[in-house]
C-alpha cells in the first residue's frame, strides 16, 4: 500500500475520532443544560445522539475531501495523438527515398507496411504476419495479394525500389486486408 493512502487514512479515522468526541461532548453539556432546566432525559440519549451526530460530520468531511476520480475510458485504447507536421514530414521523406533507393525503402517504409499487415491480419484473422509466413506463406500471400507481397519480401541494396504506383496499389491493399 503507498504511504500516501495510510498517511489519508490515519488522517480520516483521526478527524473522525475527533469529531465524533466532540459529538459526545456536545451531547453531554446538553444534557447538563437538560438537567438544570429539570427536563427529564436519560444522560446517555443525549451522549450517544450527539457521537453520532459526531460520526456523520466526520463522514461528510471524509467524503468532501476525497480526490475526484478521473473517468476511465470505457474499452479500447487511447488514440495516439494526431500526427504532427514534422513526423507527416518524415514519413513523406521517407516515400520519397523509398521509392528511389531499395536501402532506404527497406530500412524506412518495409518496417511501417509490416507492422501495418501485422495490425490487420491480427485484426481480421487473429494471426501474427511472421508466424502466418512461417507456417504457410502461400497462404498468405493469397491472401495480402502479388502486389503487397512483393512489397513485404526482403530486399537487396542491388535490387530496384518499389514505385510509387506498386507503393500506392500495396497500400490500398493493405487498406482493404
Amino acid at each position: 500500500m503507498p504511504p500516501e493512502s495510510t498517511a489519508g487514512k490515519r488522517r480520516a479515522v483521526g478527524v473522525a475520532l475527533v469529531l465524533a468526541a466532540l459529538g459526545a461532548a456536545v451531547g453531554a453539556l446538553v444534557t447538563f443544560l437538560l438537567r438544570l432546566a429539570d427536563e427529564i432525559a436519560p444522560p446517555w440519549y443525549f451522549v450517544v445522539l450527539g457521537a453520532c451526530a459526531g460520526i456523520a460530520a466526520a463522514l461528510i468531511v471524509s467524503l468532501a475531501s476525497r480526490p475526484i476520480l478521473q473517468p476511465v475510458p470505457a474499452h479500447g485504447p487511447t488514440p495516439s495523438p494526431t500526427p504532427t507536421l514534422a513526423s507527416l514530414a518524415d514519413l513523406e521523406q521517407r516515400i520519397a527515398s523509398g521509392t528511389r533507393r531499395a536501402a532506404a525503402f527497406r530500412t524506412g517504409l518495409q518496417p511501417i507496411l509490416r507492422d501495418l499487415v501485422d495490425d490487420r491480419l491480427m485484426r481480421a484473422m487473429g494471426i501474427d504476419f511472421d508466424t502466418a509466413v512461417a507456417a504457410d506463406p502461400e497462404r498468405i500471400r493469397r491472401h495480402v495479394g502479388p502486389e503487397l507481397w512483393s512489397c513485404l519480401q526482403p530486399i537487396d541494396a542491388a535490387d530496384r525500389a518499389p514505385s510509387m504506383a506498386e507503393l500506392n496499389a500495396a497500400v490500398d491493399r493493405i487498406g482493404s486486408l
